[in-house]
């Protein structure tokens, strides 16, 4: 199978399933981000040297997850997942690496379930994020493929082009706009403002993570998805972007 091929197929499988989750299924985000968490968690401490995440990184992911699912004892799961961060922060230098970006690719997703849970947000404005990336990211290859000349991080990502960057965002921005009745809620001023943070943070997440994979000296994250990479590998965007759009989000249309 032709590398682009396969890379096409896993991407639809991929989409189908975020997308289906949340328009049909919405019952089961929580379980679908506790898998993507527990995933690029995995791969995080993989890139800081681990073969298996160490046990007290694996109570801070366990603590953070029942304080979502049992808010109730919210008290008493953070605590644990305190006291195994106090543990993992004074063990050795690794181990803080590790812990810094455990925290950091798990706590997009469940920020995104809590506040599903309070009816801060819906299922659809999780869509609204994953579409929004989808473009950006759909823009940038196409626009950086044609007119890219000017690298963005050279250093970090020498593929991606300034060119790319703005095509993706313009495209994000122009077709997010647009009245799809999913997002009825969204004024269309707020939608683009929305969109252009999103595709904005979104290529910042892709660049840390690129800095991270630089760094640990390993072109992807993982292997669970052929032509793609790992979990880390396509939801880097995301991580970053959710909790920026959720902030705008929230300031709007909560406060």
């Amino acid at each position: 199978m032709g590398e682009l091929i396969k890379r096409g197929l896993f991407g639809g499988i991929y989409v189908l399933i975020v997308v289906g989750t949340i328009v049909f299924l919405p019952a089961l985000i929580p379980a679908l981000f506790a898998i993507f968490s527990v995933m690029c968690f995995s791969e995080t401490t993989a890139l800081c040297g681990y073969k298996k995440p160490p046990a007290s990184l694996w109570i801070v992911w366990l603590g953070i997850w029942l304080s979502v699912i049992f808010p109730y004892f919210a008290l008493y799961t953070l605590s644990l997942s305190g006291l195994a961060s106090v543990y993992s922060l004074l063990a050795n230098k690794q181990s803080r690496k590790a812990w810094i970006k455990s925290v950091y690719v798990i706590q997009p997703f469940a920020l995104a379930v809590y506040t599903l849970q309070i009816d801060w947000i819906t299922p659809y404005f999780l869509l609204f994020v994953f579409m929004t990336i989808w473009l950006n990211d759909t823009g940038a290859y196409l626009s950086g493929k044609k007119f890219g000349k000017r690298l963005l991080a050279p250093k970090i990502s020498p593929k991606k082009t300034w060119e790319g960057f703005v095509g993706g965002s313009i495209l994000a921005m122009l077709i997010m706009i647009l009245p799809f009745p999913f997002f009825s809620d969204f004024e269309t001023l707020h939608k683009l403002m929305a969109a252009g943070l999103i595709a904005i943070s979104a290529t910042l997440g892709d660049l840390i993570q690129s800095r991270m994979k630089r760094k640990a000296g390993v072109k992807d994250s993982g292997k669970i998805m052929p032509g793609h990479g790992g979990a880390f590998d396509r939801l880097d965007s995301f991580i970053f972007a959710l909790p920026i759009a959720l902030f705008f989000y929230i300031n709007i249309y909560h406060l």
